[in-house]
Formats: structure tokens, C-alpha cells, sequence
């Protein structure tokens, strides 16, 4: 299970908390912080074949970034940049995925 979420009581901008279950809940690896400083409006977390989890997240502009696990959550690798659009929006849900 992956689990994706902001959380603003720390910094004025917000993190984005990370936690992963191996065994369907029963227990949580300790949860990381994947972005330091968001910005964000709207984060996705999709989990895809294989061991691929991708974060995505919209800024409070136009901004929208991504970034990629390739061992279930494990590693992260470094945020990308995917460019500005004001017409995309990124669907901000709590998704579990087994």
C-alpha cells in the first residue's frame, strides 16, 4: 500500500509525506518526506506495473512536477519539472494502492 499526503504544520508551503505498508496495512515503513517545500495545489500518487509508483503535483501556479519510485517506493528519484499549464489539473485524492 502507498500513501501520499501534504501536510502544512511545519513549513508555510507544505510537505509531501510518503509512507509505504509491505504486508496490506497491518504496518508502515516510517513515512519520509519526498517534497521539502511543495508549493502544492493538488498531488496524485499513481501506482503502476511492476514496482513503478509515480508522484505528481500541481503548484498553487501553473507548475507541474513529477516524480518516480522504481522499487515500490523504496528510492525516489530527484523531482522533475514538467512544465507550466494553466488547462491540466491534477486530481488531488487519497488513493491506496495494494
Amino acid at each position: 500500500m502507498h500513501l501520499a499526503w501534504v501536510d502544512c504544520g511545519e513549513v508555510i508551503d507544505g510537505e509531501i509525506h510518503y509512507a509505504r505498508s509491505l504486508d496490506g496495512g497491518e504496518t508502515w515503513v516510517k513515512n519520509s518526506i519526498l517534497v521539502g517545500n511543495a508549493n502544492q495545489r493538488a498531488i496524485s500518487l499513481d501506482f503502476c506495473r511492476g514496482n513503478n509508483v509515480y508522484l505528481i503535483w500541481q503548484d498553487v501556479g501553473t507548475k507541474v512536477f513529477f516524480k518516480a519510485s522504481r522499487n515500490q517506493g523504496r528510492t525516489w528519484e530527484n523531482e522533475r519539472y514538467w512544465g507550466k499549464w494553466a488547462s491540466i489539473h491534477v486530481t488531488a485524492t487519497l488513493r491506496l494502492f495494494q
